[in-house]
Formats: C-alpha cells, sequence, structure tokens
C-alpha cells in the first residue's frame, strides 16, 4: 500500500491529509518512531 505516488495521490482526492496518509504509510510499513529528547541549558547574558 502507498508504494507509488499515483496511490497518494488518490487519497489525496478522496480526502486524506497529508498527515493521515504519512500515518497509513508508517502502520503499514511497521515503522517505529523513536524520538529522542532534545535537552539543552538556557543561558542568560547581560546585556
Amino acid at each position: 500500500m502507498l508504494e507509488t505516488s499515483k496511490e497518494r495521490m488518490a487519497l489525496l482526492k478522496a480526502g486524506y491529509d497529508l498527515k493521515k496518509i504519512e500515518q497509513l504509510y508508517i502502520d503499514d510499513h511497521n515503522f517505529e518512531i523513536i524520538v529522542d529528547p532534545i535537552f539543552f541549558k538556557v543561558i542568560e547574558f547581560e546585556l
């Protein structure tokens, strides 16, 4: 499913949004989304 751009275009024309098509593709191909948190330190500067 969703292997070709024609299949994706058919879903767009049927009213699916890009986020839903992306989710269908991820689910169909058993991808696992891994999100690493980004840690950062806020440094204040005196001007």
